[in-house]
């Protein structure tokens, strides 16, 4: 069931997060709590500069991996 979806929202709203989903072509990505996934990318080979934005950031690397 999905309760919420938001599309790239900002960051204070996105702190207030406590689970992730992230989904490519109809397969999960990842799903797992909000605070684990820059260090969950970051062990992926994909490391997250000080200042973007985690949710722009996690779109980036879908996009990245898709390819």
């Amino acid at each position: 069931t999905i309760i919420f979806y938001i599309h790239q929202p900002r960051y204070s709203i996105f702190k207030l997060f406590d689970t992730v989903l992230l989904m490519d072509k109809g397969k999960t990505f990842y799903q797992s709590p909000a605070l684990g996934l820059l260090p969950h990318f970051n062990i992926q080979g994909y490391p997250c500069d000080v200042h973007d934005h985690p949710a722009d950031f996690a779109l980036d690397v879908l996009i990245d991996a898709s390819r």
